[in-house]
């Protein structure tokens, strides 16, 4: 029971990463990338025999899930915003034809579309540190 509540609050809590808190600045990036790197340094410096079963391990790697997938949604928005940005500086001539017309008229949708199919993989990956044996 007490694995069932801990998937639900890491859902929830990948959840409120991706839909919820949406700044994206590119210091909101790099802390996220630096918490990242600082939980992979405290794994392979201090933890020595892992019992892949306790709570603390599967919080720690559930955490670490929500964070690295909350960067590649970061990322993945920053990378559409580029590329519109781009074709509108420097290829004026071409807005209007396909597939850039295409992104620059559904760039909300494609980006709420990516971030539910993270928040989906979240949920499949959670659900095997959580229930997995």
């Amino acid at each position: 029971m007490t694995d069932f509540f801990l998937f639900i609050m890491s859902s929830i809590i990948s959840f409120f990463m991706l839909f919820v808190y949406s700044k994206q600045s590119l210091k909101n990036v790099l802390l996220i990338l630096f918490c990242i790197i600082v939980f992979a340094m405290f794994t392979s410096i201090f933890v020595k025999n892992i019992d892949t079963n306790h709570v603390v391990f599967k919080t720690y790697v559930s955490m670490l899930i929500i964070l690295s997938i909350k960067f590649i949604s970061i990322m993945y928005h920053r990378m559409v915003n580029i590329i519109i940005q781009f074709h509108q500086r420097y290829n004026e001539v071409n807005l209007n034809r396909n597939p850039i017309k295409f992104l620059m008229e559904n760039q909300v949708k494609l980006k709420r579309i990516f971030t539910i199919i993270w928040f989906l993989g979240s949920i499949v990956m959670l659900s095997g540190i959580w229930f997995g044996k």
